[in-house]
């Protein structure tokens, strides 16, 4: 159960742990990216039809394109 657990270190400094949602892997990075902003509020409708937390889309979206695009790679996974 302990390795399920990871620590958090928030902005205002209150430290914890809490039970890792990702359990096949350490998601370690963050992406900062810039759109437009009715963009964002169409991509969050479809999230919320999908019955999806709008930044669990991007990241399935970023795993399937890779996984989709492995090739481009030449093996170097």
């Amino acid at each position: 159960m302990e390795e399920d657990m990871i620590y958090i270190e928030r902005k205002d400094g209150i430290k914890y742990y809490r039970k890792s949602k990702y359990k096949d892997e350490v998601c370690d990075t963050n992406i900062n990216v810039r759109i437009n902003k009715e963009k964002l509020e169409m991509f969050k409708k479809i999230a919320l039809e999908k019955n999806i937390k709008y930044q669990a889309l991007v990241k399935k979206m970023i795993d399937d394109y890779i996984e989709e695009n492995k090739e481009v790679l030449n093996g170097s996974i």
